[in-house]
């Protein structure tokens, strides 16, 4: 806790507990004050300071502010990388601390399918220097598990901006809502393509991948399994194109056409996302190899490879 100029202000740390073999029953704690934050009093002229600094204090003063001060990274466009952050900020919150925070040999790490599960998203409000920007954050795994958010123009690269979280729960999101995520978390640039999956996937951007098991509204289903397979992508390449329609031939020549979901530049990946549990009986695999086929034709058009997201098939299909 910092005392500055009349204002309590908070910095979330963890205290981590060490344990002598020796001397089981004593206590002794090591407290961490991350780089950012060090950075940050001494950029507010508070460190080294002489009174005030408390290292640490299990609960939040009365009238005191919580802040998590970012810097900016060094890459282009304004990202900041809030996981640490997160971490500490959840283990203030017993209840949080427990259901959302796994104990590891390193600490405390997120527990990104509960977090998934309960449709969590982090509310982020960064400030420096009197501007301020708001970003929501989907809580969802990936495969680098880092909670990551483009702030725009307020700060410069290596600058550190004071952030404050809220933790809240949304069972879906705006067009509005979506748009922001799209651009500022996925980092997508193109604007039609932000547009276009905003409309269609807003109410599903939300709902964790198990929910494909329990949906009973196809429409729903497919909305899901779209922004699933955009989800696993993403970190590979920006989709150039959504809902792309192409035509071709079947093997008897009857013109036909088919719907990619997602198209790449990416030499090896354009996408179209299939639930499995659609595959049960042999007329419906029919139907699946008709489509193969139709899909084939249409990246075969595009002069590239191609890769087919799916889950495990099951066994009778």
């Amino acid at each position: 806790m910092v005392d500055k100029d009349g204002e309590k202000i908070c910095i979330p740390v963890i205290a981590t507990r060490i344990v002598d073999e020796e001397k089981p029953d004593k206590e002794s704690y090591i407290v961490s004050v991350p780089h950012d934050a060090q950075a940050y009093l001494k950029e507010i002229g508070y460190l080294p300071g002489e009174t005030g600094l408390i290292l640490f204090t299990e609960a939040v003063p009365e009238n005191a502010r919580v802040i998590m001060p970012v810097r900016v990274e060094e890459e282009e466009g304004g990202k900041i990388a809030l996981t640490e952050w997160l971490e500490r900020f959840l283990h203030k919150n017993a209840e949080w601390r427990e259901k959302y925070l796994i104990h590891t040999e390193r600490g405390y790490v997120l527990n990104w399918e509960n977090l998934d599960e309960d449709h969590r998203v982090l509310r982020v409000r960064a400030t420096k220097d009197g501007e301020e920007c708001e970003r929501l954050i989907l809580l969802k795994p990936h495969e680098q598990e880092i909670v990551r958010t483009r702030i725009g123009g307020i700060a410069k690269p290596n600058e550190i901006v004071v952030c404050k979280f809220s933790f809240e729960q949304h069972e879906g999101l705006s067009i509005e809502q979506a748009e922001d995520v799209l651009r500022n978390q996925y980092l997508l640039s193109n604007e039609k393509l932000i547009e276009d999956l905003a409309g269609r996937l807003a109410e599903v951007m939300t709902l964790p991948e198990k929910d494909l098991d329990t949906l009973t509204d196809t429409g729903c289903k497919g909305k899901l399994a779209e922004f699933i397979a955009f989800d696993k992508t993403i970190d590979y390449a920006e989709p150039i194109a959504y809902q792309k329609d192409f035509e071709y031939k079947d093997k008897s020549g009857t013109e036909k056409h088919i719907v990619i979901d997602f198209v790449y530049e990416h030499d090896n990946l354009d996408v179209k996302y299939r639930e499995p549990t659609f595959l049960q009986i042999p007329t419906e695999v029919d139907e699946f190899l008709e489509q193969m086929y139709g899909y084939r034709e249409a990246w075969k058009k595009t002069g590239r490879k191609a890769v087919y997201a799916f889950k495990k098939l099951p066994e009778d299909s």
